[in-house]
């Protein structure tokens, strides 16, 4: 039998022992349920529409960002048809208004113009220069003007006309303005050609040309651009029938499509939030703005995409997203219009939160949805 005080030291360590090794298991078990303890939350991105409207020139050198280095040629195109008069009788004869403006130019250095300028009304009128201007600094110059549309629409009174081309910060600075009306939109009352007539007889006339010249195609624009209409005999003249005839430029612009992507990706980009990245662009939109020069035209453009939500965005960051119970997450992710749906999954089955450290946080982003 072992001494008193050696059976007192074993009764003394065996609770000691016995706590130390349930602390270890304890702090084992806690290590292991830690470890084990994980999140996946499963994104599906909703995908956003973008859009981006710029000019660009094109022509045999780019000298600026939104420049193109192609070419331009432009042919004259014409046919014509006969237009049925549909009604008897007196009807006003449509033409073009035209008139004298004054173009003023407020800055400290001189503006060109090119024939073929186009100036906008209030009301959404084009007129057109007649020939090539230099407006000096600091002063102004009058202007011959022909209205784009045919009939009343031309008629125009006296007020201010803004300088399509020109940037927005220098239309109000160079700009026309109108003292005495535009008139000649409609003529005198005397042929049996209606306005309705013409119209139709000349829409027919540049389908005709339009199918003849073909259609754009990726990395080559063509355009028709209307110079005239006219009729044999004159609309004023009473007549069975009347030749109408169509005069347009015909444009065609060819370019390097990669180099016309790089400007949309760039106009594009410049529209997303700090969450979105490019993900998608379309065809782009082309129209044609003034009448091109002997070697370049502007283009006016318009790029479509869409976005999705960056997988680096702050919003989908594991640090974000600690401590927080299914509802919480899903509240969070889906609060922000760049995401359709948010799965949570917790392991092991019984956890119903997220733990405290971000690296046991798994966001996987699934491929979009429209």
């Amino acid at each position: 039998m072992p001494p008193f005080s050696q059976a007192h030291l074993q009764r003394l360590y065996r609770p000691v022992t016995i706590g130390f090794i349930m602390v270890v298991v304890g702090t084992f078990l806690s290590v292991i349920y830690i470890t084990l303890s994980k999140t996946v939350i499963t994104v599906t991105p909703l995908r956003q529409p973008v859009t981006a409207a710029f000019d660009v020139t094109v022509g045999p050198q780019a000298e600026h960002d939104h420049d193109l280095v192609g070419s331009v040629a432009v042919t004259p195109q014409s046919d014509t048809v006969t237009a049925a008069v549909s009604t008897n009788g007196t009807t006003t004869v449509p033409a073009h208004a035209h008139g004298t403006i004054t173009i003023e130019n407020h800055t400290a250095r001189v503006q060109p113009l090119s024939a073929g300028t186009r100036l906008q009304s209030d009301g959404g009128v084009i007129v057109r220069t007649q020939k090539r201007l230099d407006v000096p600094a600091g002063g102004s110059v009058t202007a011959e003007v022909v209205a784009d549309p045919v009939g009343a629409d031309g008629n125009l009174p006296a007020g201010r006309l803004i300088i399509v081309a020109l940037h927005l910060s220098s239309q109000d600075k160079i700009f026309g303005q109108i003292t005495t009306p535009l008139t000649g939109g409609l003529g005198q009352a005397a042929g049996t050609l209606s306005l309705d007539d013409l119209t139709k007889a000349s829409d027919q006339a540049q389908a005709k040309i339009a199918d003849s010249f073909g259609q754009s195609t990726r990395g080559l624009f063509k355009a028709l651009l209307p110079v005239s209409v006219s009729s044999q005999p004159a609309a004023s003249v009473p007549s069975d029938t009347y030749q109408v005839t169509v005069a347009a430029n015909g444009v065609v612009v060819t370019y390097e499509p990669s180099d016309l992507e790089k400007i949309m990706t760039q106009e594009l980009s410049q529209t997303l939030t700090d969450d979105q990245v490019l993900r998608t662009m379309d065809q782009p939109i082309i129209n044609a703005g003034d009448q091109p020069t002997k070697d370049s035209i502007v283009l006016h453009i318009k790029a479509k995409g869409s976005a999705l939500i960056k997988p680096s965005s702050p919003l989908l960051a594991p640090a974000t997203l600690v401590n927080l119970d299914r509802t919480a997450i899903q509240s969070k992710l889906l609060g922000s219009r760049l995401v359709k749906t948010a799965g949570v999954r917790f392991s092991p089955w019984w956890r119903t939160s997220t733990a405290g450290r971000p690296e046991s946080i798994t966001v996987l982003v699934k491929p979009a949805v429209q």
